[in-house]
């Protein structure tokens, strides 16, 4: 796909500093998924398929949410450069939420009930809404490192080999777009408030609300397509957590990464 093609150059040309980087003119895209959709669209695999199902079922509301934020933030910030990269940060994401939201309607029409994942969803949301708008913004910007990593893993590794091409296509570029937007909800963070703790309690909330989430609407899914107590699915599970993509255990460093007082997405590239 040329958009995709169009973002990896982009990518390499940049370089990076511990200062504000610029987000790429937005693009406008459209998916448009196939009337029909296999069940299993990453190689016949129901714990792959399941596991990017759920991140596109979750994504929008978070991403809607991470809008709200992050544009109100905007207010306080009065340097140019930063203000250019929250309009767009705020643009790639709407669009993102926008993309993913069609996934959700193709579960819907194979038969998947969605409103356990949702409502958890919903509710974990609505009890960060609660809290401070400074520690909402920790939050995201906590969630946005980890998913750095996310998409680091699904562009390095084969997890993607073989699925449904326009749903990969998606995913390539969402995975594009939150790396090369990486550094937009740090920076607002540290030009709200440089207090370290929130830093470190909004990369605690971020986590348990990324990975808690996504295993929840994993396994729900699984359950439904009466695949959960397979041998297969879990020895994927333990490849993708532990042994072979290893997320789990490459998040231990990238989060120690971030917990250093120096730490500035744009240092690693």
């Amino acid at each position: 796909m040329a958009i995709i093609r169009a973002i990896v150059l982009s990518q390499k040309k940049r370089t990076f500093s511990h200062q504000v980087n610029l987000v790429s003119t937005v693009r406008v895209v459209q998916f448009n998924l196939p009337a029909s959709v296999d069940r299993h669209w990453v190689r016949g695999s129901p714990f792959k398929t399941h596991l990017f199902n759920s991140l596109h079922l979750t994504l929008p509301s978070v991403e809607y949410w991470m809008v709200r934020h992050v544009k109100s933030s905007l207010k306080n910030i009065t340097a140019s450069p930063l203000r250019q990269n929250v309009r767009g940060f705020i643009l790639q994401e709407a669009q993102h939420a926008e993309q993913h939201a069609q996934v959700g309607e193709i579960l819907r029409q194979q038969g998947y009930e969605l409103k356990a994942c949702l409502r958890m969803e919903d509710w974990i949301l609505a009890s960060l809404q609660r809290l401070d708008w400074r520690l909402n913004l920790a939050a995201i910007a906590g969630m946005e490192h980890l998913t750095v990593l996310l998409s680091e893993v699904v562009l390095a590794s084969d997890l993607l080999e073989a699925a449904e091409p326009t749903l990969k296509a998606m995913l390539e570029w969402y995975a594009l777009e939150e790396i090369e937007h990486k550094a937009v909800a740090y920076e607002v963070l540290q030009t709200v408030s440089q207090n370290y703790l929130l830093r470190v309690a909004g990369l605690a909330i971020g986590c348990a609300f990324v990975l808690g989430l996504l295993n929840r609407c994993t396994l729900t899914l699984l359950h439904q397509d009466r695949c959960l107590w397979r041998w297969a699915v879990w020895r994927e599970m333990e490849q993708f957590w532990f042994t072979k993509e290893k997320m789990l255990l490459r998040s231990v460093p990238h989060c120690l990464w971030y917990l250093q007082p120096n730490f500035h997405p744009a240092a690693h590239d």
